[in-house]
């Protein structure tokens, strides 16, 4: 499942929930405000780390071979 990153609408604490889906709005207990408050999806980017030279396992659109364009078939 992927995590997703939401900004408490009040006091701006940022969270990550493991979810299946996300949602553009949520209701959750914030930590810092301790009260059910609306948290905000904020757009993330995702990282991954691999073994061995990084940028030698990169294709030219800046992605890991084989994971971009559906398949691996790099047009970038």
């Amino acid at each position: 499942m992927p995590i997703f990153e939401y900004k408490c609408s009040e006091c701006g604490t940022v969270i990550e929930l493991l979810e299946k889906h996300c949602t553009h709005e949520k209701v959750q207990q914030c930590p810092v405000c301790d009260a059910e408050r609306i948290f905000i999806k904020q757009f993330s980017t995702f990282a991954a780390a691999a073994s061995g030279s990084a940028s030698a396992d990169l294709g030219p659109c800046g992605q890991p071979h084989g994971t971009c364009c559906g398949g691996g078939h790099c047009n970038h």
